[in-house]
């Protein structure tokens, strides 16, 4: 025979009778009714909040957010590529962002020392370069 002790389902009951079944101060089941009343209005506050959001346009929050005219990675590179005045420079910078060799510095920098976009990318494939030799690209 076993004796399982079923649950009193107290959530239903209001505060007052719960505290009165369990013998609860008279102090402790005011601030517990405290509780719950600040519960409430707060529900009410967040329900009005949700509300007006969704009561808002659509198109004027994205508007906000979202910066149209903000360029690409492919844009900022290719600007940059755009201001140097050798036309050879020009096309390797652009083959080797092609290859996906995609930062400027460090593309431009191994093209003015070794002016072969072949020896460069190997050398970027290869990962031939060390960390004191991107520092000093930096440091330019």
């Amino acid at each position: 025979m076993s004796m399982a002790v079923e649950p009193k389902v107290v959530a239903e009951q209001p505060v007052a009778m719960v505290a009165q079944e369990i013998g609860v101060d008279k102090e402790i089941e005011k601030e517990v009714e405290m509780i719950y009343a600040d519960s409430d209005k707060q529900d009410s506050k967040a329900d009005q909040v949700m509300a007006s959001a969704e009561s808002s346009q659509p198109s004027a929050l994205l508007q906000s957010t979202i910066n149209i005219d903000a360029k690409s990675p492919k844009q900022v590179y290719f600007d940059q590529v755009a201001l140097e005045s050798d036309e050879a420079l020009k096309i390797a910078l652009g083959s080797l962002y092609d290859f996906g060799f995609t930062n400027f510095s460090v593309n431009k920098s191994l093209m003015m020392k070794h002016s072969d976009v072949n020896i460069v990318a190997e050398t970027l494939m290869t990962g031939a370069l060390s960390e004191s030799q991107f520092g000093a690209i930096y440091q330019k």
